[in-house]
């Protein structure tokens, strides 16, 4: 038996998150071709990777955000867990290369992976919160 499920159905916050993961992918698919290399070195970087990776990373990273959000759209446990795994993935990457240092330095260049680690662990809070939703 299929699962439907209608957008009042589906709690507001994981809405939210869902549309700002379909929102990113899009300003990603579109920086393909207003400044590809400026914008991949910056994604490369916030996922722990090397900055001299190519375009394709804005085309994985988009894939993925249009995944994340469709798992989460439909509820699906499989959504749940793969959008568990990569929030603990980038609070863990934002918090190695000095996330955290921002609050207390201010560095501009630190300001990113805060803010990614601030993003992280509040959709892991939020999540863990609505995961009956999911789990049932």
């Amino acid at each position: 038996m299929q699962k439907q499920e209608t957008f009042k159905n589906i709690p507001i916050g994981v809405l939210i998150i869902a549309a700002f993961y379909i929102f990113g992918a899009f300003v990603l698919l579109a920086s393909i071709f207003i400044n590809p290399s400026g914008v991949s070195q910056t994604i490369a970087l916030v996922h722990g990777f090397s900055p001299s990776m190519s375009v394709e990373i804005l085309l994985a990273v988009s894939v993925l955000a249009l995944v994340l959000a469709y798992g989460l759209v439909r509820l699906a446990r499989w959504g749940f867990f793969l959008m568990l795994a990569y929030s603990l993935y980038m609070a863990g990457v934002s918090l190695s290369i000095g996330g955290l240092s921002f609050v207390w330095t201010g560095q501009p260049d630190m300001q990113r992976y805060f803010g990614n680690f601030l993003w992280s662990a509040l959709v892991v809070v939020y999540l863990l919160i609505v995961r009956q939703r999911f789990l049932k």
